[in-house]
């Protein structure tokens, strides 16, 4: 097993280092070069120790497949941000209120802890992989904290310059407190640390306290007090195996406010004293110290002693319970170390009972309490960095967790929290209650009891996450497992159960007839839960392993494998017909050349799309990234200056704003329909709206919200009949408008619009005009639409966003190539997972074989275009063009190809530089697809004198 776990480290500086790997290949080559430290290993003074942990995501990066993820514990899984409540992180310790990492690796030995408001970038915990560890021994020689720093930062260099993939994040720098008159370990606060961790060995254990657990409590793979059979120890499950020796480790940056408590405990005895009588014993900042926590702080004669009746007999004061005290005369039952281990004897009456033990291996970050300092000004940011190992988190770590956050191990009131990491509720002042001198002392701690005031809690939590620490072995097998995928992406779908999804369909089909196989296989492939799953991925990933490619299905003939979704793309239109389409379109948009084949003699195709595809294609691309960047920019400026004015003229000291990813992308859409299609409210045939649920018809139609549904309608292979009903009168409305907008103000200056209106097909005719730029537009605004929205949920998703803000923090990129250079290799593989359109699909003429299926005249054939580009993905290639129809700008394209394909990539790009550059303080939003910022409300200028 890695070192450091078992046996504490002799060390007084340390450093963490947030990871993040881009792909298999550069977590194999950090891996091979990494030397963990063991429990084996003879340390010697001055030497480096080094330890890794992984988040869920940095294992699955290193080959886990999502079944054998979900074997893994729950809350490991989920992650400490989704097990807020449970573990009682609610109000301003809740995720969404923490202060998250800096992104200071480029700051190295100088990297500081940043008060709350300081603009410097943060990173997200879910695009961190794994955590490096690196503590230096202690030696004879003094250390400075400068000298200690260069030395670990040389080391942290050394690793990540191995491969271009290993990306640092953050660094956190920590070093040890300690008491100047014993030399022993404390933390901010004035208590000894790390004195009560649990002993493994008889030998140690004490005579009142035994402190002795099961090696199960600590490493996975082996027997606790609870389970003669260790959990997850199977040694043929390949995750399970990975377990064994490892342990998960719980890891929180928490906030000490050394002042604040200061002020409390001056405060609260100079009020005990005024209102003592004369006989009652005096209430001494040392004795309410002790109160709080269970122990008396250093500085005491009895420093590290616990309130017992009778002081244990062994070195770290650790040999006792509370036998003695049971009315929590000595010790209150809410004292910190009381309630985080309330020390009850185990007999054989207990059977199945396991008291919660953690092995706590934390140390302190910013600079010693200097009692002699000034308290005015700006005090340094301080606290501890708190890790826990454990063999389970949820029956351990998470148990102690929410015994300090509420519920208690003493029964008492949840109500009543830690004195020192509890939270005060809004406009209630928290109160700490017990028994001195025969009298019940009540002290008021922190909060208010004014409704508004801003919170200031003795301990914040800052940000944390959960990880696994595996053992040399695992972690061998880790490297292979990384190495053997190379540069390809750790996949989410999985053929086996995309054969089992097929095998339930089929199942439908038999049972219930092919009406019921239909709508259920429609729910498989389109429905969005389906999608975020991975149900319609493992679906077509076993069409294409499976089954040759292509399957016959009540919802049509799926094409899933590449080649074969090409071939139905380039088809030359003698096998397969686009046509299907029109029927739809006369009720929507009207006739479009979308639907029409090429090379009919009458040539309406050539005719009406020449000059649409011409203008599309030479639009610019660089001038289209330019300014999806600054409308995107603008729009977020906007809204946050409309969000602090609002704050200011309610008095708020702080502001937050939420921002539903349609109030970003609406405006970008709107302003292209005006720059490249020449829309706009003039007449007041449109509005600049979005999609509007509540639009009946006879009002103005909607851009860009009136061109989504109609899309829908036509280009799914079975609209249900609310899509059909939306999207004809969205169309239909659609169309009409574009005809009196262009009858009273012409072409204007777009050069789409312009391109069609002046084309020798378009003179004259303005329905025709209408119906094809709005038919282009209905192309273009959907797309982009539908990718910006699941690219940037995936970003999301996986904190890819956030990683993005800390690789090119303070920096912006020179152009349009400059940007795709910086986000191609984050933007195209989310692209391929979740390219829109999934499906295309087309009719059959003749018969044919596709992929071994016998194709009949009149087969729907549903193109998989989303399984083309997970195909490539899956391989490590960086092909998009199948959610385009193909590449138009390659000779022998298919007909239908998009020409917009590359000023649609232009757009998004600059809507995601935006996002990536932006000095706004962005987080990801408390509902999906959101984004939240907040701030402190700029003091009021003064009046001009």
């Amino acid at each position: 097993m890695q070192g450091g776990i078992l046996t504490a480290y002799n060390s007084d500086h340390g450093c963490l280092l947030l990871l993040q790997f881009a792909n298999p290949a550069a977590l194999a080559a950090f891996l091979d070069v990494l030397q963990v430290t063991s429990e084996a290993d003879v340390l010697t003074p001055g030497q480096i120790v080094t330890n890794i942990a992984f988040t869920v995501e940095g294992l699955r990066q290193a080959g886990l497949s999502d079944e054998e993820v979900r074997t893994l514990p729950e809350e490991f899984v989920q992650g400490m941000e989704r097990r807020a409540g449970l573990l009682g992180d609610v109000r301003w310790n809740h995720p969404q209120r923490w202060r998250l990492p800096a992104s200071n690796w480029a700051l190295g030995i100088n990297a500081p802890d940043l008060p709350e408001g300081d603009p410097a970038p943060r990173i997200s915990m879910s695009s961190v992989h794994a955590v490096l560890q690196l503590r230096l021994l202690l030696s004879k020689d003094a250390q400075t904290t400068a000298d200690a720093r260069n030395a670990l930062m040389a080391e942290m260099n050394r690793l990540v310059e191995v491969d271009a993939g290993i990306r640092p994040l953050s660094i956190q720098w920590m070093q040890r407190q300690r008491d100047k008159r014993s030399g022993d370990m404390q933390d901010h606060f004035g208590f000894a640390d790390g004195s009560s961790n649990p002993v493994l060995r008889e030998c140690q254990a004490g005579a009142h306290y035994s402190n002795q657990v099961h090696l199960g409590e600590i490493l996975c793979g082996y027997p606790n007090l609870a389970d003669e059979t260790a959990p997850f120890g199977n040694p043929t499950h390949r995750a399970h195996a990975m377990l064994r020796d490892g342990s998960f480790m719980a890891l929180r940056k928490l906030r000490q406010d050394v002042e604040l408590l200061e002020d409390v405990l001056a405060r609260a005895t100079r009020q005990a004293t005024e209102t003592a009588g004369p006989n009652a014993p005096a209430l001494t900042r040392e004795t309410l110290m002790a109160k709080m926590m269970g122990r008396w702080p250093t500085g005491h004669p009895q420093a590290g002693q616990p309130l017992t009746p009778t002081p244990p007999p062994d070195k770290g004061y650790n040999d006792f319970n509370y036998d003695a005290d049971p009315q929590a005369q000595s010790c209150p039952f809410h004292a910190h170390i009381r309630r985080a281990n309330p020390r009850v004897s185990i007999t054989k009456a207990d059977a199945g009972a396991r008291p919660p033990r953690i092995v706590r291996r934390g140390m302190s970050y910013g600079p010693p309490v200097d009692p002699q300092a000034a308290k005015s000004g700006e005090q340094p940011e301080r606290g501890l960095v708190f890790m826990a190992y454990n063999a389970s988190l949820g029956e351990q770590f998470e148990v102690v967790q929410s015994w300090l956050a509420g519920g208690n191990s003493a029964g008492s009131s949840s109500g009543v929290s830690d004195p020192f990491l509890g939270l005060a509720e809004p406009g209630r002042l928290r109160h700490f209650r017990f028994e001195h001198g025969g009298q019940t002392i009540r002290v008021a701690l922190d909060g208010s009891d004014r409704l508004h005031d801003e919170p200031r809690p003795f301990v914040r939590l800052e940000w944390g996450a959960y990880f696994f620490a595996p053992s040399k072995k695992a972690l061998a097998d880790l490297q292979q497992w990384a190495a053997s995928q190379g540069y390809k992406p750790a996949v989410t779908w999985c053929a086996d159960q995309g054969e089992k999804e097929i095998a339930r369909l089929r199942l439908i089909e038999r049972q219930h007839g092919e009406a019921a196989a239909m709508a259920a296989w429609k729910t498989a492939l389109e429905d969005p839960d389906s999608a975020s799953h991975f149900v319609n991925a493992s679906i077509w990933a076993a069409i294409r392993e499976r089954h040759g490619g292509a399957l016959r299905t009540p919802f049509g003939v799926l094409v899933a494998d590449r080649d074969l979704v090409y071939k139905v793309f380039a088809d030359s239109d003698t096998k397969l017909t686009i046509t299907g389409y029109l029927p739809r379109m006369l009720r929507s948009f009207g006739i479009l050349y979308l639907g029409r084949d090429a090379g009919q003699p009458d040539q309406v195709y050539e005719q009406e799309s020449t000059a649409c595809n011409a203008a599309i294609m030479a639009l610019d691309q660089p001038a289209a990234f330019e300014l999806a960047r600054a409308v995107t920019q603008k729009v977020l400026g906007f809204m946050v200056k409309q969000t602090i004015d609002y704050a200011a003229s309610d008095g708020e000291a702080s502001w937050e704003l939420t921002v539903d990813v349609h109030e970003l992308v609406d405006p970008l859409l709107a302003a292209f329909c005006e720059a490249w299609f020449g829309l706009s409210e003039d007449g007041g045939h449109f509005r600049r709206v979005g999609y509007r649920w509540d639009w009946t018809p006879g009002e103005p139609p909607g851009y860009p919200g009136h061109f989504l549904s109609p899309s829908r309608y036509i280009f799914q292979p079975h609209p249900n009949a609310t899509v059909e009903a939306i999207g004809a009168a969205h169309g239909d409305a659609a169309r009409r408008a574009m005809e009196n907008f262009l009858t009273q103000f012409g072409p204007t200056n777009a050069p789409v619009t312009k391109a069609v209106y002046n084309s020798p097909r378009g003179t004259g005719d303005i329905p025709f005009v209408a119906r094809t730029v709005a038919g282009a537009m209905m192309g273009f605004i959907p797309t982009v639409d539908g990718n910006l929205r699941r690219i940037l949920n995936e970003w999301l998703r996986e904190g890819t966003l956030w990683a993005l803000r800390a690789r090119h923090a303070g920096t912006k990129a020179k152009n349009y190539m400059d940007a795709l250079n910086r986000l191609r290799d984050d933007f195209i593989p989310a692209m391929q997972l979740r390219a829109v359109p999934e499906l295309i699909w087309r009719t059959a003429v003749v018969s044919q074989t596709i992929g071994g299926v016998e194709v009949r005249p009149g087969d729907v054939i549903v193109a998989g275009a989303v399984s083309a580009t997970q195909q490539s993905l899956a391989e490590g290639r960086q092909d998009i063009y199948h959610a385009f129809g193909g590449n138009r700008r390659v000779a022998g394209h298919p007909t239908h190809s998009c020409p917009g394909a590359d000023p649609a990539l232009a757009v998004m790009l600059g809507f995601f530089s935006a996002l990536v550059e932006t000095e706004l303080p962005l987080r990801t939003g408390p509902i999906p697809m959101s984004l939240t910022m907040d701030g402190r409300v700029p003091a009021p200028s003064p009046p001009p004198s």
